[in-house]
């Protein structure tokens, strides 16, 4: 599967994960863990609840497939990549894109989440409004 980021806006450093929902998971696909999430690892809530009802929902299991971020334009990124490569930047010379390329290993349902690493100085004292624009591609979608 391939999945594209784009933005227009300049400085904007687009970041993805993406997670598979397997067999163990038994939660509903609309459910997911707490939204404060580590880019590179699996996340799970066993004996979830859903907050607004307190029923049962089961247990939510994401299990990690890859991630990646532009570090395009940053000069602070690279100094990052070098002290956390786990990062997995992305230097293409495209600013504000990013192309993420994985195989899906089984069938089922795979969800990413689409973000931003270190945005320049420019976007931090700008009046831009969050969330901001990001055009999303997904190719490669079938039966494996």
């Amino acid at each position: 599967m391939t999945i594209k980021l784009a933005t227009s806006v300049a400085g904007l450093h687009p970041g993805i994960t993406v997670w598979y929902r397997g067999l163990s998971d038994t939660a509903p696909d609309n459910y997911v863990v707490d939204h404060f999430y580590a880019q590179n690892s699996p996340m799970f809530k066993l004996g979830a609840i859903d907050d607004s009802t307190g029923a049962d929902i089961g247990n939510i299991v994401m299990k990690y497939v890859a991630h990646r971020y532009d570090r395009d334009t940053d000069p602070l990124l690279g100094p990052i990549q070098k002290a956390l490569p786990l990062m997995n930047g992305n230097l293409d010379t495209l600013p504000g894109q990013l192309t993420l390329k994985f195989t899906a290993q089984q069938t089922g349902t795979y969800m990413f989440v689409v973000g931003g690493v270190n945005p320049d100085p420019v976007i931090a004292t700008s009046t831009l409004k969050h969330p901001v624009n990001v055009t999303v591609t997904v190719t490669g979608i079938g039966k494996i």
